[in-house]
């Protein structure tokens, strides 16, 4: 609960008073990719045009991408803003993983591993590590965009056609992608793993030479008084 909390004030701050002014724009920049993650699953299900999805998609994307080139521009790059960053990615995710649950079972198993990562990651930014992506990380990040994509466009369809592919067969696509994706996740899960496990021995070894340390330099103290 510490750690919710503390996170939920940092992105407060974040969003509403930084330290740097200049931070705001990138700052709500990062945020688009938060409150994204439930618009698309709305336009699709609402049958909105593809060009619709299409432009919505694009400027969500392109988000991710300027956020971090703004901050730097601007000389406004913070904690609380590289934080808020990694949120919005991983709440984006989620939402359209979830938005893909009631029509394709399949996306649930994608859901649980990357909860399982973002979790693991979680514990380790608890106790003051932090975890980078892999090369793997961001290769599993295609296929499963790319499942999330076909799936969205599937919905929005309305009977038409999308490149000669009907629902059928882009759901068909969707689940292929989304089935690559679950062993690549696996694997990212036990790398996360075994990152905290050797952060969170590291960190009890250096406790315990400190401790060592201190407990050394006051008998050290002592005779020296005596």
């Amino acid at each position: 609960m510490n750690l919710v909390r503390e996170t939920s004030k940092k992105m407060c701050r974040a969003l509403f008073c930084p330290d740097n002014k200049k931070s705001l724009v990138p700052n709500w920049l990062s945020f688009v990719r938060a409150i994204g993650g439930i618009i698309i699953p709305v336009l699709s299900y609402g049958k909105a045009s593809l060009t619709t999805l299409a432009g919505a998609t694009a400027f969500i994307a392109t988000s991710d991408f300027l956020d971090g080139k703004l901050a730097r521009a601007l000389n406004a790059q913070s904690e609380d803003g590289a934080l808020l960053d990694v949120i919005s990615d991983k709440v984006f995710a989620a939402s359209l993983i979830i938005g893909n649950i009631p029509r394709n079972k399949l996306f649930l198993i994608n859901g649980a591993l990357e909860g399982t990562i973002s979790y693991i990651n979680a514990k380790c930014m608890s106790i003051g590590g932090t975890p980078k992506s892999s090369f793997l990380g961001k290769v599993k990040i295609w296929p499963l965009s790319l499942a999330l994509a076909a799936s969205y466009v599937g919905y929005s369809l309305n009977g038409s056609e999308f490149f000669s592919l009907n629902f059928e067969e882009l759901m068909k696509i969707g689940s292929t992608l989304s089935l690559i994706t679950i062993p690549l996740e696996i694997i990212n899960i036990f790398q996360y793993y075994n990152f905290y496990q050797k952060f969170k021995l590291e960190k009890a070894n250096s406790h315990v030479c400190a401790l060592y340390e201190n407990d050394v330099v006051s008998k050290s103290e002592k005779v020296y008084k005596k």
